[in-house]
This record gives C-alpha cells, sequence and structure tokens, in this order.
C-alpha cells in the first residue's frame, strides 16, 4: 500500500471518527492499516462525494452509487486508458499530485468502465432496466466495450429511438408476388472509377470502408434516383450460420451477408449529417451475398479484416472499388426505408439487387472473427449483427424488371 497523504482541507476517515486536517503533502500517524471499505472512503474527494453525478442516484442500490461517486469523471478503474488505473485528485480536482489509491479496485474491475459508469447513472430508465426498490439487475448493464443497442437488442431500440416504431422502418421482407413493376425506373449506373477509399475499420457493431466524397469521383445514378449520389461508405451484415445473416429477406429467405453501399445527395445537401436527416438524402444498395465459391472480390478486403478485429481499430485501405462486389445483372427492388442501425432515420431510398454474389466459407469466417468489443474487454465475436425484418405498413415496393 502506497502512503496516504492528504489534500488541502478536511478528509474524514469514517462517519464517527473526528477530523483530521493535515497540510498538503503530509502523511497519516503511523496507525492499524484500514480496512479496504475505509480506505476507499478516506480517499474519495469531498466534492465528488457530495455531487453525485447522477439524477437517478436514489433509486440505485447504495454500494451501486458509491462505486459510481468514487470513480473521478464518473470512471471507474476498470478503464483501459492507463491514466485511468488509479485515482488522481489533487487540490480543485484536477488531475496530478495529491490523492492516489486502489479505491475499490478490486469491486469495480470487471464490472464497470468509465462509458457504463456514466450510463448507469444517465440512461437506466430510458434503457429499459429495472430501478427502484427491488435493485439493478447488474446482468442487464452491457459489458465493456459493448454499445447498448447491441447488448439490449433492436425490440428495445424504441425506448431510446421511438423512430424505431415507424412508418417506413428497414429492413424488410420482400414478397416477390406483391412487388409492382415500374417501366419508370432507369438502370443503375455506378461510377466508382475514382477508387477514392480511405480506410477500413472496426466501429462496433460492422466494418465499414470510408470514402472521400469532397467531390463526384464516386458516384451512383439511375434507378429511382434524381441525380448523383456520392458514396460515402460500405459495410456488412452476417450472422453466426450460413442461413442467416442478411438484413433483407426474399419471400422469407434469408442470406449469409448483405453488403450495404451507403450514398448521400450532395447535389441537395452540403453535408452527410444533413442528409442523413431527409427523408431524399440517401440512396443504400444492397447486395446478397450466398454461400458458395471464392469471391475474387473480396480477398482483399478479407485479408485486411486482422488488422481491424478489435473495436475501435482503424486501417489505411486506399485504391479499393467496390465495383468489384456487384453482381453482373443489376436488377433491383426499391422502396422509401430507413437506416437499420440507430438512429434509424427514415432518409433512405432503398435499391436492393435481386442476384446475389459469392462467398467461401472461409471468406465468411474471417468476418466472424472480428469482434464487437475492445482489445481490454472481454471478446464477444462480431456475429448476428443485423436487425430484423420491419412491417411494410402501406408502403409499394417497385421493381425494374417482370417478376
Amino acid at each position: 500500500d502506497l502512503p496516504l497523504t492528504l489534500a488541502p482541507g478536511r478528509v474524514s476517515r469514517t462517519r464517527k471518527s473526528p477530523t483530521l486536517q493535515a497540510r498538503p503533502g503530509t502523511p497519516f500517524p503511523s496507525r492499524p492499516r484500514n480496512p479496504a471499505h475505509l480506505r476507499a472512503r478516506a480517499l474519495t474527494p469531498p466534492r465528488l462525494a457530495q455531487s453525485p453525478r447522477c439524477a437517478p442516484a436514489r433509486s440505485l442500490p447504495a454500494a451501486l452509487c458509491r462505486l459510481l461517486r468514487a470513480a473521478p469523471n464518473g470512471r471507474a478503474l476498470s478503464d483501459p486508458d492507463p491514466d485511468t488505473h488509479s485515482s488522481r485528485t489533487g487540490a480543485g480536482g484536477e488531475g496530478g499530485p495529491g490523492q492516489r489509491g486502489q479505491t475499490g479496485r478490486s469491486a469495480v474491475r470487471g464490472f464497470l468502465c468509465g462509458e457504463r459508469a456514466r450510463r448507469v447513472c444517465r440512461d437506466l430508465p430510458k434503457a429499459g432496466l429495472r430501478v427502484g426498490k427491488g435493485a439493478v439487475s447488474l446482468a442487464e448493464i452491457p459489458p465493456p466495450g459493448v454499445p447498448a443497442y447491441l447488448t439490449t437488442g433492436p425490440s428495445q431500440w424504441h425506448k431510446l429511438y421511438p423512430i424505431a416504431q415507424g412508418d417506413r422502418q428497414s429492413p424488410i421482407n420482400i414478397v416477390s408476388s406483391k412487388v409492382l413493376f415500374s417501366p419508370r425506373l432507369k438502370p443503375l449506373k455506378f461510377s466508382y472509377e475514382g477508387c477514392t477509399s480511405l480506410s477500413i475499420a472496426n466501429n462496433g457493431h460492422s466494418v465499414q470502408v470510408d470514402f472521400n466524397d469532397s467531390d463526384d469521383r464516386s458516384v451512383m445514378t439511375g434507378g429511382p434516383l434524381d441525380g448523383p449520389y456520392r458514396l460515402k461508405q460500405f459495410h456488412f451484415h452476417w450472422g453466426k450460420k450460413h442461413n442467416v445473416g442478411s438484413e433483407h429477406t426474399v419471400d422469407g429467405r434469408s442470406f449469409a451477408c448483405e453488403l450495404h453501399l451507403v450514398h448521400w445527395n450532395a447535389r441537395k445537401y452540403s453535408t452527410f449529417g444533413e442528409a442523413a436527416s431527409a427523408p431524399d438524402g440517401l440512396a443504400v444498395v444492397g447486395v446478397f451475398l450466398e454461400m458458395g465459391d471464392e469471391h475474387p472480390g473480396l480477398n482483399r478486403l478479407t485479408d485486411a479484416l486482422y488488422m481491424v478485429r478489435f473495436k475501435g481499430t482503424k486501417a489505411q485501405f486506399c485504391y479499393f472499388n467496390p465495383k468489384c462486389l456487384l453482381p453482373a445483372l443489376r436488377h433491383y427492388w426499391t422502396y422509401p426505408g430507413s437506416l437499420t442501425t440507430p438512429p434509424l432515420s427514415e432518409s433512405v431510398t432503398w435499391i436492393v439487387l435481386r442476384e446475389p454474389i459469392s462467398i467461401s466459407e472461409k471468406q465468411m469466417e474471417k468476418f466472424r472473427s472480428l469482434l464487437f468489443t475492445s482489445e481490454d474487454d472481454e471478446r464477444i465475436h462480431m456475429v448476428n449483427n443485423f436487425r430484423p425484418t420491419q412491417p411494410l405498413k402501406g408502403r409499394v415496393v417497385k421493381a425494374s424488371f417482370w417478376a
């Protein structure tokens, strides 16, 4: 144990004990070693103890709130940032020399990280967790590094995002017998020859390749669109087994994986963020991947996945032309829909290609080797990262081809 030192002011070792005063940097006199819970209380900065960070703290078990308050700035000691593995609070609450100790490390490690501490305080009621007389079910608190929407599940998203129960949510089940052929739909044209890819990243719920969208070098035109839409990024959704994974289904059939190429209307909107909140702001092309032969166009991508295995990792990925991931025949279905992950904005014109591309089992396993979690967290394999199909609610699905 490190020698205990006092910051300016008063620190009470227990509620009933007399108040001790000392000058900055003066160690305690020699006396028997404190029990862990008393030592944690002695080291808790009075400012934090008197000002809990959470409004619903009165509804939480007292022990849990004490742990949350004992973590400076709402961060608990299991946070992977090495600078927060010890509590460092000097005079006025600033980092640097001052009080330093374990502050309940054994009780906190493996239980809370900074993000979870803040979320438990702030978002318990919104996340649908049990609060009140009974206590909080700790099993319902997301593991470290796992986004809340992945652990609560798509069925709970409407509690955080009411639009999840909106009238044009995606994905959907495409019923081929109810699709309307539209002769006004134009052929799709993809101009990706600029090869403007920048990077590949694990964002915690998929693997994503980002593009330079500052100009019209990578655009899509035609189909149901009025003008060119710039390519922003593409990502994938897949399952744990070969018979599930795609977000859209066709007559109830799922595919092993689904590729989404996300474009935005740069003619009408100045930024991607602005377009993502507008009804005609985005256009997403969906491509089904079914188990079969190896796809040569996927090899460069799957060979790079080891560099982004953990959540939050990113690597350079230049000069990749995603046109190689499109099927030769580009007949499609189209309908008005939404993003399939939070915030679930109803801003997407969906274009789902009828013909799938193939993917081998070896290539598919490389996707399944990715993790939802960061390197210092419990390892949870990234599988079943798809949203179930949503009600059509009167929307009409149109087709560019005769069934």
